[in-house]
Parts: structure tokens; sequence; C-alpha cells
């Protein structure tokens, strides 16, 4: 009733309007329904541009269908009921307003022209031709169910669709809206397949549904308002609505868009100048997206705080002011380019996705103020800017333009996960000396000076590694190597108190270098950090402790006056680099594998604290220098190495090699470890030049030489500065290999086996083990000259060589030591002194001195074939025995010097007051002391010891027979001579037979002139026992033992070191 009401106040107005001017035409179109009818033919006579015509029928049920086919003109034109068609050869002009009234509508084929059209309610315009709106073409949107279809081409200045009710302009294909002033879309706006809006001029506002697909919205010197909400007219709430803009937008020349609490999807960009402005308002989001077809420039952009825009795959250049409040959000998503070119305050928040760049490239200052978050594989570049990092931000990658000049201010906490690349000579990054703090992970190249100062840091995180031109760090600032980074610095640096390096990183010095201060901060389960040094001197003025491998290349490694350097890992130098260590300072090495090239002197403290190192150039080691090695695999290798200091060796593992070099141990070596081998090796030369103990065996094997010689020379050291050395652990050489021991004392301790040729230079060798020599032994100065001396000081000594032996000097043999002589020939100018056992079975000449044995406990035996030849035989006790022979010489000078007093009477006669035993030949005197004791031994009756003397013998003592009785009485029968002993010249005195069950079955026959077989004179003297056959009681043998014990004890002595040395041959030779 109301819209009657309405409709009818509106014609009386328009008619009075126009009635002075014109008639009003009022047209019934009742006959126009089924198939219509002309829109002339309801008119009498054709209107006037002064005439009002209301076209109507009776009833509102009635649609009548009108057809305008020719040109017709009126004033004004009120459709208040049924169809008006235009058609494509009709032509419409109202000179004022169209009037479209509910349920009513306009069709337009052909043109039409009016200055405004009204839709009233839910009237409708289907536009396939073209229309002109003069002025303003407007709906009340009272009703709902109107309708704009555009299939042609309307051309409006205003257009205002106010309402919740108000129709959704459609344009279809290949239409075109063009607007000229400001419209107003409350409802929307639905644009399809290949239409356009043109914005020209005025403030466009579309609020609501906004629906484009392959079509374009051209923008021009106008303001485009695209508002999101839509009040729902059934439940007045307003709901959120997602614009997908796929159509072309063309932001031409000085237009204005606002984006007011609206959600858009722009996917088509056509066109934008840059003095096209674009606005984000209101909870506004917007989406750009192109798809990377072409760059985008876009002019100024304002985003407040409540609103974001996003870019999606799209290339763009913000060229003119950006605009950006806390708050605001831009994201740059799905490979998208963003190049910011003006300097801009960035308040807001920044998102940028995988594969995204954001460029900024201005050469007025940058400030990053808000947050950017940065998603793996994105990328932010900057050339020719000056950039101000001032709030906290992760970065992934950080691009520096290399042909341009960048400033880089960390004023904050920034971490780029990916590095940074800034290969530009004149770009320069700073970290504020107060808060800044710089986190870099990923691959980094920065080709310029990094400085730091006050409390900044720089740190490298998540195994980062970075090539660094150079390192400024002054004040307090710090730099951190965290775990698995690396940091390489190519330029001349000086780190100071500042750097820390964590877990397994690396640091890479490649420049001149000054390091103090530098702490190395372990982790379980990691390995220690790394130092590389290429081309570089580096000044090391603090310690370090726990560092793990350092490599030199090309380089050296100074460490300053008591610097302390412990390097856990390896050492590993090349030939071209060196390592100076000074007096006060101490290098410590602990790899499994470290390599020094080059020589390596030093004047330190070098400890080497367990793993393996090799020496390929050889040490040279000063008079204040200390070498100190504990469970470590030392190798020594070039041309010569020089030990002016101390030389240590500890632990329970290890080892000493030398090979192919010379080497000189001027202060001797200490080796208390019994578990560390020192080995001569490769034709090496080793001399040790002062007193050493080695617990450790000793090789030299491979042609190698060991020298043990004075300080001082041999012509003039005096005894008491003879160097001593004492292998604790025994020594072994190879047959190739020789032992030169000089004006020293060089004792055996343990088992040894030499195998190699030996030469003394009045020196003393000293057996105190198991030793075995294979080879010769020589003296380099010979005969009464030299004074060369084998001391068996303990064990056993085996002489088993197939070369003859020299000594200058004399043999010694203490108590319960044992000595075995199987040599060729064996010369000895010095005389022997047994105090222990001594077997001879070979050929022992004493040239012009003599045997003395003056211990009771003492043994001598002969074996089969011996012959010992000496000046004079001293056997004040002990034992003689065995069937070898006694030469006794006359002397060519005085008596020798190294001859006690005591025994110069023995000189020129074989002189016992022992026990003499067996099948021995004597050529010379003999004298029996009162004390000694002539044992025969009776092993059948045909096999009876005798002593045979070449010239007089004078005989004392007693004579004690020993034999089995329950195996040789048997083949003896009263009355049985037996002579055990002879000479060729005399026999004066007397022998006593001992107090012995054996002896006492026997009776002395004096002596008697022996018959030459061919001849009735006589050739000497001999004296024989005589068997007498008394009779033995059955426990005879155990009182001959009791009667004897001090005899039998010496035999059960000596059978024992028999058994000994066949056991310590036998093991010798397994």
């Amino acid at each position: 009733m109301k819209l009657k009401l309405f409709s009818l106040l509106l014609l009386l107005f328009l008619f009075n309007i126009n009635k002075s001017n014109g008639n009003t035409i009022l047209l019934y179109a009742d006959k126009c329904t089924n198939l219509g009818c002309a829109f002339s033919s309801l008119f009498s006579s054709a209107p006037s541009i002064l005439d009002d015509v209301i076209v109507k029928t009776n009833s509102s049920a009635i649609q009548a269908i009108i057809t305008l086919t020719e040109s017709m003109s009126m004033k004004s034109l009120n459709i208040s009921n049924g169809i008006l068609k235009v058609a494509a050869s009709g032509s419409l002009t109202v000179a004022n307003n169209i009037l479209v009234q509910i349920g009513s509508s306009l069709s337009i084929d052909g043109t039409s022209t009016c200055n405004s059209l009204i839709l009233n309610g839910g009237g409708s315009i289907n536009l396939g031709g073209t229309l002109n709106v003069n002025n303003q073409l407007s709906c009340d949107g009272s009703v709902k169910g109107g309708s704009i279809k555009i299939n042609g081409t309307l051309n409006v200045k205003s257009l205002n669709l106010m309402g919740i009710n108000s129709p959704i302009p459609i344009v279809y294909q290949n239409g075109i809206l063009n607007l000229n002033g400001n419209a107003n879309f409350s409802s929307g706006l639905t644009l399809n397949d290949n239409s356009q809006i043109n914005i020209k001029s005025g403030i466009c506002t579309i609020d609501g549904l906004l629906t484009t697909t392959t079509n374009s919205i051209i923008h021009n010197l106008a303001t485009l308002n695209i508002i999101n909400s839509v009040i729902d007219s059934t439940t007045t709430t307003t709901t959120t609505i997602i614009k997908n803009i796929t159509c072309g937008i063309k932001f031409d020349s000085n237009s204005i868009t606002n984006f007011i609490g609206s959600k858009c999807n722009i996917f088509n960009i056509v066109m934008i100048t840059p003095t096209s402005t674009i606005n984000l308002q209101s909870l506004a989001s917007i989406s750009i997206s192109n798809h990377q077809s072409s760059l985008i420039t876009f002019g100024p952009i304002n985003i407040d705080s409540t609103s974001s825009l996003t870019f999606d795959n799209s290339n763009c250049l913000l060229s003119k002011s950006l605009s950006l409040v806390k708050g605001s959000l831009i994201n740059l998503n799905n490979n998208s380019t963003v190049t910011i070119g003006v300097g801009i305050d960035l308040l807001n928040d920044f998102n940028i996705d995988i594969n995204s760049v954001l460029i900024i490239q201005s050469s007025s200052t940058n400030s990053i103020i808000g947050t950017i978050k940065c998603s793996i594989g994105s990328i932010i570049k900057i050339v020719n800017s000056i950039v101000n990092f001032n709030s906290p931000i992760i970065i992934d990658t950080l691009l520096i333009d290399k042909s341009t000049s960048t400033s880089i201010h960390i004023v904050s906490n920034v971490t780029i996960n990916n590095g940074i690349e800034c290969i530009a000579p004149l770009s320069q990054i700073t970290i504020d000396p107060v808060i800044g703090l710089l986190n870099l992970g990923g691959k980094s190249i920065i080709n310029n000076v990094l400085n730091l100062s006050g409390s900044s840091q720089f740190n490298l995180i998540n195994k980062a590694s970075c090539i660094l031109s150079g390192l400024v760090p002054i004040e307090k600032a710090i730099v951190n190597i965290f775990q698995g980074s690396n940091l390489t610095i190519t330029t001349s640096t000086n780190l100071t108190n500042c750097l820390n390096l964590h877990g397994d990183s690396i640091l890479q010095i490649n420049a001149n270098a000054i390091l103090s201060g530098l702490t190395v901060y372990p982790i379980s389960q990691l390995n220690l950090p790394i130092l590389n040094i290429k081309d570089s001197t580096c000044n090391l003025l603090g310690s370090i402790d726990q560092l793990g491998t350092i490599n030199l290349i090309n380089s050296e490694l100074s460490l300053a006056d008591k610097v302390v350097l412990n390097i856990n890992n390896n050492l590993i130098t090349d030939q071209s680099s060196n390592i100076i260590l000074p007096v006060n300072a101490n290098l410590i090495i602990g790899g499994p594998n470290s390599i020094i090239s080059n020589l390596f002197s030093f004047d330190g403290k070098l400890n080497i604290e367990s793993g393996s190192i090799t020496f390929n150039g050889g040490i040279n080691a000063s008079v204040s220098s200390f070498l100190f090695c504990n469970n470590a695999k030392v190798s020594i290798g070039g041309a010569s190495s020089n030990f002016n200091g101390p030389f240590s060796v500890t632990g329970s593992s290890g080892s000493i090699s030398i090979s192919n070099g010379v080497v000189h141990f001027y202060q001797g070596i200490q080796i208390p470890t019994t578990k560390c081998p020192f080995n001569i090796l490769k034709s090496s030369t080793c001399t040790i030049h002062s007193a050493s103990v080695i617990s450790s065996p000793v090789y030299c094997l491979n042609d190698a030489t060991l020298n043990i010689v004075s300080q001082l020379s041999s012509t003039t050291a005096a005894a008491s500065s003879q160097n001593v050395v004492q292998f604790e652990g025994g020594l072994f050489t190879d047959i190739n290999s020789m032992l030169s021991i000089d004006n020293s004392i060089f004792s055996l301790n343990s088992t040894s086996l030499i195998n190699g040729v030996v030469m003394l230079n009045e020196s003393q060798l000293v057996s105190c083990g198991q030793t075995t020599f294979q080879n010769g032994i020589d003296s380099i100065i010979q005969g009464k000259e030299g004074n060369n001396t084998l001391l068996i000081n303990s064990g056993s000594c085996l002489i088993n060589t197939t070369n003859s032996i020299e000594l200058s000097g004399s043999i010694d043999i203490m108590e319960k030591a044992f000595l075995s002589i199987r040599s060729p020939n064996t010369t000895c100018h010095r005389g022997i002194k047994n105090s222990g056992s001594l077997l001879i079975g070979s050929v022992v000449d004493l040239k012009n001195s003599m045997i003395n044995q003056l211990n009771g406990d003492a043994t001598l035996e002969l074996l089969q074939g011996s012959n010992l030849i000496t000046t004079g035989a001293n056997f004040a006790s002990g034992i003689v025995s065995g069937s070898g022979k006694i030469t006794i010489t006359k002397s060519t000078t005085s008596i020798n010097s190294s001859i006690d007093i005591s025994s110069s009477g023995s000189t020129g006669q074989c002189e016992s007051g022992g026990i003499l035993s067996g099948w021995i030949t004597i050529d010379g005197p003999l004298k029996l002391l009162e004390s000694s004791v002539l044992r025969v031994n009776i092993v059948s009756s045909t096999n009876v010891s005798k002593i045979i003397c070449t010239e007089s013998t004078i005989i004392n003592g007693l004579i004690d027979v020993l034999f089995d009785t329950d195996t040789v009485e048997e083949t003896l029968t009263k009355g049985m001579i037996f002579p055990v002993l002879s000479s060729s010249i005399s026999i004066t005195g007397n022998l006593s037979l001992s107090d012995t069950l054996d002896s006492k079955q026997f009776s002395c026959k004096p002596q008697q002139q022996q018959q030459s077989s061919s001849s009735t004179t006589t050739t000497g003297s001999e004296y024989s026992l005589v068997y007498q056959q008394t009779n033995v009681p059955s426990n005879k043998v155990a009182s001959t033992q009791d009667s004897t014990n001090s005899s039998t004890s010496i035999n059960n002595s000596f059978s024992f070191y028999l058994l000994l040395i066949s056991l310590l041959i036998s093991f010798l030779y397994l």
C-alpha cells in the first residue's frame, strides 16, 4: 500500500513539473501481452521532447511487453508495469529521468540516453546495447528482487545502488561499465568473462560481494573503495566475503584504491602507475597474485594497523611511499619477489614464505622495526641501501648485492639461518655495541671487515660456514663459533679476548693474525674444535686449553712467553710451516695422528700426550727445551734432529721411533716405563751423549747405528765423567746394525739380543740381564793402549758369534753372574776376573794378562776344544772343571797395570787353591795350594778324570774321589791303578785323600817316572790312585755326601747354571 501511494505521489510530482512545458501521456499496455506490441502503437501521435510518458497496465498481474524499434524522444519515462524493450534498431532519448518501478523492466539492445535512471524497488535493467546515463543511476533498495544485467555498454556519471536489497550488477561477456563519477555498489558487483568496469573519475565503492573472472577493472583518475561487509536483510548481520578479483585491473594515473575491511584476492593487475595509490583500512586483507608474468610497479601503498597485504606468486616493485604502522602485515607467498624502492621505516610485520624474495633497494635509510618471519628458502636482498635492523628478526638468507655499496646495522637480535652473501667490497656490516647480536647459520660470504665493539656479539650457529674478510673486535665484544660451525678469516686480524669455540667448531685463519683469550667449550660426545692456519703468521698471545686439531699450511704459529697450548687432537703441518715455541712456552699434543712435516725447532716445553705424532722434518730442541712423551707414539724423521734439552717418556703404552736420519740426545733419554719401545730404524743413527735410563726395549734395526758417547772426548775425559747409559728393557739389534760405545758405561739390564757389531772405545759394556752377542765385539783402540771392559754384573751373558771378539780391556764376572764364550777367537788384553760362572767353548787369548778367580762360589768350565791362553791363572778358590786347555804364556811386557798385586805371584803358572776337576790340559807349570782339592771323577774303569800338565807340577792339598758304587764298583778290581795327574817334567809334593767313603777305598801311589813307548828314557811324572776294595757301608753315598758337603754344593750350583744357560739359549732361539 505504501509503495502504491509513493508511486502515485511521484506521478503527480512529475506531472506538475512538466505541466507547463508539455503533456503527460499515460499509456495502457494491457493488450501488449503474449506477443507484445510496438511502443509506437500505443501513441495516438508521436511524443515530443517535452512530454512525460507513463506506461502501465490496469493490473499488476498483467506483464505487458512493449518493443521500441524506431527512434523516439521524450522528456521523462515511467515504466510502472511491464517490459519495455529497445530493439537493436531502436533508439530512446529521455531528457530527464527514466523510472523503472517494481516488477518492471527496461531492456535495451539499441541505444538509449537519459539524464537519470531510477530503479524503484525491484525494477530491472537488461542492457545489450548502449545506455548513457548522463547524471545518476540509482536504486533505493527498498524491495528485493531487482537486477542490472549488462551485456552491452553502460556509461554512467554517478551510480548509487544503496540499501541491502540493491541489485548486484552483472557485467556479462563483452559488457562494459564506464563510471565517470561516484559509484556505490551496496550489494556488490559481478564481472563475468571479458567484461570491463572502467572507473574514470570519482569515487567507486564496492561494498559486498565482488565476483570477477577474466575481465578488467580500469581505474583512472578515480577512487575505488572495495568494502568487505554485506548486511544480510534477513538477519541484519555483517558477513565476511572473500572477493576473488580474477579480472585484469588497471590502476591508472592518480587513481586511489581503498580496500576497507575487505578480503580480496587480486589475480591480474594489468597496469598500475606510480601515481596510483592503494590504501588498506579497517581489517582489510588483500592478496595480489600475478604469476610472475611481469614486474608490477606500485605507487604509494598505505596499510593501517589492522590490515594486511599479501603478494602471492608476484613480482612487484614498491617504488613510491610505503606507509606502514605497527600491527600492519605484509606477506610474501609462493615464489613472490617484492622490491622496496623507497626509504621506509618498516614498523609492520613481514612474513616471507618459501622461495620468496624481499628486496630493499633504496639509497635512503631503511629501518626494520617490526617483526620479520622468514620461512626456510626465503631471501632478503639488499641493494645499495642503508638498512637498520632495529627489532629481533629471524631471516633465512640475506643477500647483499655485489655491485653496490650497502650498509647493514644490527641494532637488535638478528638471526640469519641460511647465511649472508656479501661480496661487495664497499659494503659493511656493523653490530650495535650495546644490544647488537648477529646469529649466522648456513653458508655466508662476507667480503668486508666485521666491526664489533662494546658488548656486541657475533655468533655462528646451526653448523654454519662463514668466510669473513676481517674481524675487528674491541672492548667486550664476543664471537661464538658454535658446534659444527666454521669461520674463515681471510685478512689480517687481531682476535683478543673475544673468541669462543664450542664443541667441534672450526676456526680457519688465512692471513696474519694475533690470537689471545681464545676459549674452548667442550661438548660431550663431540670432537674438540679445529684451528686451521693457512698462508699466515699467527701469534698466540694467550693460553688455549682443550683445543682439538691444528692444521698449518704454509704458515708459522708462534707461541708467546708462558703460553700453554693444549692440542688434544692432531697437529698437522706441511713442509712450508713452522712452530715457534719459546723458552717458557708449553705445547701439549695428544692427537691420534699428528704430522709435522718441516723441521720443528723449539726452545720451550713440548708435551706429547698419547696418540701418535710424526716429525717428518726432524726436531731441533735447544738447551732450554724439554720434550715429554706420555703414552705417545713418536716418529722422528728428517735428515737431522738435535735434542739439546731433556727427553723424557712415561706411560703404559706408546713408542719412540727414529728413521732415515741422524739424531743426537745431548742430555740423554729418560724412559722409566717398561712399555714404550725405543726404535732406531731405516739406516738412521742415534747418538746418546749423556746419562740415560731406558726401561723399555730398544731396537736397532735395518742398517741403523746406536752410538753411546760422552760429551767429553775419550782422550780428555776422566773416568768420573763417563757417560752412563742403562737399558733396563734390553737391546735388540739386527745383523746389519751397529752399536758403538765411546768413553761410556753402557749397561744392558734385561734380555738383550745383539746381532750386529759392537764397537768399544774406552768404555765399559755391562750385562745385568740375559744378554746374547751374535756378532763381533771390537775395540777401536786395541792392546794395552785401550781400556774396554766387558762386565757381567748379574744374570747371564752368551757370546755366541761367528766373528772374533777383541777387548782392549778386561772381562769381569761378578758373583752369581754367568758368561759363556763361544766365539771363534776371543782376545782380552787386560785379563779376566771371575767371581761368578765362566764357560769357555773356544779360544780365549788374554795376551799379556791373566785370569783371576778369587771367589769360593766362582766356577770355570772349559769345554772340549777350548783353550784359555794367559800369562797366569790364579784360581785361588772356586771350581775349575771341564775338558779344555789352559795355556800359560810368558809375558812380553811388565805386569799389566790392571792385574792386582795379590795375584802377581801366579804369573807364569797355573795356581789353584780351589777345586780342580776334569780332563784338563795345562800347558805350563801347575801349582796346587794347600787349600786345593784335586777332584777325581771315576766314570768307569777306563774313564777317569785326569789333569795333564806339560811342565813341572807342585802339589798340595787333598785328592777327592767321586764314583757311583752301584754302577762303577762292579767294574773295579782290587789293585787297579788310575793315573789322575801327570807332568811332562816332574811332580813335587803330596796329596792327601779326603775323608770321604769314596776316597777311603783308594790309596795314593807315589809319583813315578813315565816310560816312553819308543825308548827307555823318562818323560815325566804322574800321580795315581790304587783301588783297595774296602768294605763300604750301605749309606756310603750319603756319608760321602755329608763329608763333602761343600764340594757337592759347588757341583749343584754349577749344574744349575748349566741348566739355566741351556734354557736361556733355547728361549732366545725359539
